[in-house]
């Protein structure tokens, strides 16, 4: 099973989930601070992390920004009482990758788990088997990997998932709901921002280093993966 990283400070909470994720056959490394969780987080390179926010020495937030800058590809679950859509936008836009709000159930932690390491477990077979190149940009879905004019570019994998979508309907119109279908599985998200929030971030990290407009804006109507030169008059018009 996975190597899952809990960092909680309340010692109630982190002992039951201990129990039921090694009793589902996890293996676990608890922290009750954020500054010795994200040591952890770096040493013992985790499957996946559950994160409570309010922690004594590294907060949440700091772990959240720390840790996506070295890593961007475990999946983060935020574990908060905290409910407020500006703070689970905040949370989105540092890199957490899901939220479970407290308190919670066993069934509903160990799903969102399961739910969680699917995602980050692709197997190569579920990818589009081919390089896709637009502009500057170049996807191997095989291999998961993404780069502009060469270089990497590190995505999370919600937001990997958004772009094979855009990709696999290159320079067509992809609705929102056509990405809650294929992305979020038919359940709307959380919140009504959360795909706002991923578009920003996956037009962020593909374009700020690209010659081109990759992601191209229909309000009210969804997203197009197309290439447009920045210099481009047509650009105006999006």
């Amino acid at each position: 099973m996975a190597k899952i990283l809990l960092v909680e400070d309340d010692p109630n909470i982190r002992m039951a989930a201990e129990f039921a994720l090694s009793d589902a056959g996890h293996s676990i490394v608890a922290c009750d601070n954020g500054t010795d969780g994200f040591a952890s987080a770096l040493s013992i390179e985790p499957d996946l992390i559950l994160l409570d926010l309010m922690l004594p020495g590294m907060s949440g937030h700091d772990f959240l920004k720390e840790y996506r800058a070295q890593n961007a590809s475990v999946p983060i679950i935020v574990l908060t009482a905290y409910t407020s859509e500006q703070e689970k936008v905040l949370c989105l836009d540092l890199g957490a990758d899901d939220f479970i709000s407290k308190p919670f159930s066993v069934n509903e932690l160990l799903a969102r788990i399961r739910a969680n390491l699917r995602r980050s477990m692709l197997p190569v077979q579920s990818r589009t088997g081919s390089v896709e190149e637009l502009g500057d940009l170049s996807i191997d879905f095989e291999r998961g990997e993404v780069r502009v004019k060469e270089e990497p570019v590190s995505l999370r994998n919600r937001e990997f998932e958004i772009l094979q979508v855009l990709a696999r309907h290159r320079g067509s119109l992809v609705t929102r709901n056509e990405l809650i279908q294929s992305v979020w599985k038919g359940k709307t998200p959380s919140t009504s921002t959360v795909i706002d929030v991923h578009m920003h971030n996956l037009r962020k990290a593909l374009e700020t280093h690209s010659d081109y407009q990759l992601i191209v804006t229909e309000y009210g109507r969804g997203y197009r993966l197309q290439a447009i030169p920045k210099d481009s008059e047509e650009q105006e018009g999006q």
